[in-house]
């Protein structure tokens, strides 16, 4: 099951709840999860997964940019627990989905470089690497959806 986090209070309790599953945890990289909770309500949407009555997953993605055409992806966890269990998928085809719905024709991330699982995820998913951000030791990679 997906479902939309809409309120700041909720997103902040998932960042919180899900902040361990990242590694480096996400408190490493933003350092006030109140205030990105916040920017995030205004600006992005949110969804989480359940599984077994348990949040297992989440994402984050910005779908504003009109004049690109472009969403972004800035979060996406599943607790190791539940990888491979399609959960990720299923929120990256959420964002998918909403992003065709709303005319995106990509759709953009960074992930950390040492972190080959998600790459391949992404890769797996048609995400192509359009450049390396070294000041976050991140891979640019983008999918075409139009």
């Amino acid at each position: 099951m997906i479902e939309l986090v809409s309120k700041k209070e909720e997103i902040e309790h998932l960042l919180e709840e899900m902040k361990n599953v990242f590694s480096p945890p996400l408190t490493t990289r933003i350092s006030n999860l109140s205030e990105y909770a916040e920017k995030l309500e205004k600006f992005a949407n949110v969804y989480y997964s359940v599984l077994d009555g348990e949040i297992c997953g989440f994402i984050c993605f910005y779908n504003n940019d009109d004049d690109s055409k472009t969403a972004y992806i800035s979060q996406l966890a599943v607790k190791e627990r539940f990888q491979g269990k399609g959960v990720g998928q299923n929120l990256l085809d959420k964002c998918v989905e909403i992003a065709k719905k709303t005319n995106r024709v990509a759709i953009e991330l960074e992930v950390d470089d040492e972190n080959e699982k998600a790459i391949s995820f992404y890769k797996k998913n048609g995400f192509v690497f359009i450049g390396k951000r070294t000041e976050f030791q991140s891979h640019h990679m983008r999918k075409i959806i139009s």
